[in-house]
């Protein structure tokens, strides 16, 4: 299960990017797209994130067993940490959004506060896509 992890790490980190692009769009443009073109994406992003959490936990547990240096399994937690707050603040917020969305739909505040919260999500992503890109690159984790 371990060697799915390089496969499905990208989905969620492009849908949830996709996401906040095209959410900025609509707002920017709001007759270009529909509205919940956002719910969409990050809705499909949130089973990928689960299941590239699972495999990274795997993945880690090998190479927790092969005598990595110090510093090397400290970015190691740190990317596991990122990974985790992505996993679950991508569900939370996504319920947040539906919960509060469906409560006042004309209200166009909610679109700029999930414009913000999905900019956070998405440097998310693009910090543990970063730290990944280095512990497999530089410090040869995870390559056979």
């Amino acid at each position: 299960m371990n060697t799915l992890h390089p496969y499905l790490v990208h989905f969620p980190t492009a849908l949830i990017c996709a996401a906040f692009f095209l959410h900025a769009v609509q707002i920017w443009r709001p007759y270009w797209m529909c509205r919940v073109i956002g719910f969409w994406l990050l809705g499909l992003s949130i089973p990928f994130t689960f299941l590239s959490n699972l495999t990274g936990e795997k993945a880690a547990l090998i190479a927790g067993g092969k005598g990595f240096p110090t510093k090397t399994l400290e970015l190691l937690r740190l990317h596991e940490s990122f990974a985790d707050v992505l996993t679950w603040g991508s569900p939370i917020f996504f319920v947040f959004w539906i919960y509060f969305f469906s409560r006042n739909m004309e209200n166009k505040r909610i679109d700029h506060l999930a414009l913000a919260f999905l900019g956070l999500l998405s440097a998310i992503a693009l910090a543990t896509g970063y730290l990944g890109i280095q512990l497999v690159y530089i410090h040869s984790v995870g390559v056979p």
